[in-house]
């Protein structure tokens, strides 16, 4: 009776650990989903800022249109 109580509660300890690492390894895999899709909006963050600044950048250094200009286009 006491060796198929130990076993019962060798068992139940088992399938605990268990469960406990299935938990973590969800929650890692979550966390570095998070941080993937974090970097991906990130980057596409920083490749709109200087898409935009090359933009600007390129507006500053255009010449105002006169009206010659417009009559050569």
């Amino acid at each position: 009776m006491a060796a198929e109580a130990v076993a019962i509660a060798a068992e139940t300890i088992t399938a605990i650990v268990d469960t406990v690492a299935a938990t973590e390894t969800v929650i890692a895999t979550a966390a570095t989903a998070a941080a993937v899709t974090e970097a991906e909006e990130t980057a596409v963050e920083m490749v709109a800022t200087e898409e935009a600044m090359a933009v600007m950048e390129a507006l500053r250094h255009q010449q105002p249109l006169t009206l010659e200009l417009l009559l050569q286009l």
